[in-house]
């Protein structure tokens, strides 16, 4: 994996791990249905995926208060209430409930359903390019929960490909990233960036759950220890001795300046000595 796709997905996420206080929500990827229609006229995609993406909001803010049972039967009832296909023979998918019912399928680890509803989305749309960092690093932790690393890792370059950014001067070394040589890293990295997304798009405690794992796997790893040590702050303002232990690993790496910015930045910049 070269200096590129290595710096690419940490960093074209890294605004998601400090997001606007006032967004109340996931923005999950669902780039089928125009959000706007010109001035003065109806906008009748919205108006067609009306109940069918009230349905999937639904399922979303149920899979994130934890009820999972619950968030599938919406899932189900936002692909039942989509518009039909060409054919008029079955539903189009709606990629917000998919993402939902995967991440649910994931947590109840039925890793091969999940991968199905995926595959069920884009035979839904057999035209039409769409791929988001989510839907791919969820594929990538499910392949690589049964077994096939090597379609884990596929995928989970994919991410670098849909998020590409310029490597900044700023950027750590590639040395200090999880890499994916060898099945540990792999899924920490995986684990790494989709509890950053979790964090940042969604439910910081939800992204808790894969970033700790992320943290398991690696504890020396700087840059895991910085993301676990940002999203906890966002959860508690109060310094901890665990946050502290984060902090000063991050520094000991020579991360100081460049990586405990904002609610981490009062950290002396020794604490790693």
């Amino acid at each position: 994996m070269n200096l590129i796709t290595k710096y690419s997905l940490v960093f074209a996420l890294l605004p998601a791990i400090f997001p606007v206080a006032a967004q109340a929500q996931t923005q999950f990827p669902n780039d089928i249905i125009s959000q706007s229609a010109p001035e003065g006229q109806v906008n009748y995609d919205r108006m067609i995926w009306k109940d069918s993406n009230d349905y999937a909001k639904a399922a979303e803010q149920s899979y994130y208060k934890g009820q999972y049972k619950e968030a599938e039967r919406l899932c189900q009832k936002a692909m039942d209430k989509a518009p039909l296909t060409s054919d008029g023979k079955s539903h189009q998918g709606n990629w917000q409930a998919g993402d939902v019912l995967a991440m649910v399928y994931i947590r109840e680890q039925k890793y091969a359903e999940a991968i199905k509803v995926y595959n069920d989305l884009h035979a839904s749309y057999p035209t039409s390019y769409r791929q988001s960092s989510l839907e791919q690093l969820n594929l990538a932790l499910c392949y690589l929960r049964l077994g096939k690393n090597d379609e884990a890792a596929l995928h989970y370059r994919n991410t670098d490909r849909i998020e590409a950014r310029p490597i900044q001067s700023y950027d750590p070394p590639a040395s200090d990233y999880p890499g994916t040589d060898t099945p540990t890293k792999l899924e920490a990295s995986i684990l790494m960036y989709r509890g950053a997304y979790m964090a940042g798009n969604g439910s910081k405690s939800e992204g808790l759950i894969d970033l700790r794992r992320a943290h398991e796997l690696m504890p020396d790893n700087p840059i895991i220890a910085d993301w676990l040590a940002d999203s906890l702050s966002y959860l508690d303002e109060k310094e901890t001795a665990e946050k502290l232990e984060l902090y000063k690993l991050v520094v000991k790496n020579g991360h100081g300046k460049n990586m405990l910015i904002g609610a981490n930045a009062h950290i002396p910049y020794n604490n790693g000595k």
